[in-house]
């Protein structure tokens, strides 16, 4: 049996992960500061504790370190512990895997290495990097980390650039979490003007397979790969699809709200290419699977089209138009 170790293991991606590998017959450990409830089992621990990370990894060949500060609205004052989970817990898992002698190990990086671009061309993975938060350099941080311990130890890795991942059980606070609370309520939210303000989404279930793919690609060319949903929206496109589906969403014209900055679409050939990825999740299915879930939760009553609702996880669709 396939032996494999995810680290973030409670998070959005990692949990996924995690629960795939199960589902698919790999004994699987999660690892993450406390112990994860789920179908695979978990313990608690810091992935920057190398002592405790050699002994976990040793024995499961496939790694997937996930584990970090999720993003740059978490923890703005607190440089420090930023850099302490993001790149001690990457150093920490980059060693443990060296000494260990794994097959494939899968780092999660972000698209946030890229943050500013001097044009709204198509990003590949030799653009620039450019990051505008302390998150984004801690990313890109571990990405020159990362080479040197492929260029100078062999380590086989491969990191994934993910844009915006979004799913059911994310618990941080987005903007996109924001703008389905304002419609439920019924609150207006600011919108930028149409042809401004870009965003590239990828829902979990997508981010969770290209992690697999990547763990299982047999030939990959290059260290780094781009992730995405395949979308590139702005944010009054956006807030038009949510209005399908929320009619009590009321957007105002003002500054960007929700943008990731002046970046381009993420060019995923590479991944396609060489990880077989593409992207399955409809943007309008895995918005709808949100805000029916974030409506059961605020113990609204939801009503849906006749066509029904099919299972996003499963690769499901929803047909036809939504309301909630």
């Amino acid at each position: 049996m396939e032996r494999a170790l995810v680290t973030g293991s409670s998070g959005l991606v990692g949990y996924r992960v995690a629960e795939r590998l199960h589902e698919a017959g790999v004994d699987v450990l999660g690892v993450d500061l406390q112990a994860t409830e789920g179908p695979f089992p978990s313990v608690g621990g810091n992935a920057a504790d190398l002592p405790l990370m050699r002994r976990l990894v040793e024995g499961r060949p496939n790694v997937v370190h996930s584990g970090a500060v999720s993003g740059p609205m978490l923890m703005l004052d607190n440089p420090y512990d930023i850099a302490q989970a993001n790149l001690g817990g990457a150093m920490g898992m980059f060693e443990a895997c060296r000494q260990a002698g794994v097959r494939r190990l899968v780092w999660l990086s972000s698209i946030a290495v890229y943050g500013d671009q001097p044009t709204l061309e198509p990003i590949l993975e030799t653009a620039a990097v450019n990051p505008q938060s302390f998150y984004g350099h801690t990313k890109a941080a571990g990405e020159i980390l990362l080479h040197a311990y492929v260029a100078r130890y062999g380590l086989p890795a491969l990191a994934l650039r993910l844009s915006s991942v979004f799913g059911l059980r994310r618990r941080t606070e987005y903007g996109l979490r924001q703008v389905i609370e304002a419609g439920l309520a019924g609150r207006p939210v600011t919108v930028a003007a149409e042809g401004s303000s870009f965003r590239q989404y990828l829902h979990v279930d997508d981010a969770a397979e290209a992690v697999l793919l990547a763990l299982a690609a047999p030939d990959p060319r290059q260290l780094i790969y781009n992730v995405t949903g395949g979308t590139y929206v702005t944010e009054a496109e956006l807030a038009a699809m949510l209005q399908d589906m929320l009619p009590g969403l009321i957007t105002v014209p003002g500054s960007p709200a929700w943008n990731e900055g002046h970046l381009g679409p993420l060019v995923i050939d590479a991944a396609q290419r060489d990880l077989a990825y593409q992207p399955q999740i409809h943007l309008r299915d895995g918005l709808l699977e949100l805000a029916m879930e974030m409506r059961r939760k605020a113990l609204m009553p939801a009503t849906m089209s006749p066509t029904g609702l099919g299972s996003v996880s499963k690769r499901g669709r929803f047909p036809g138009k939504n309301v909630i």
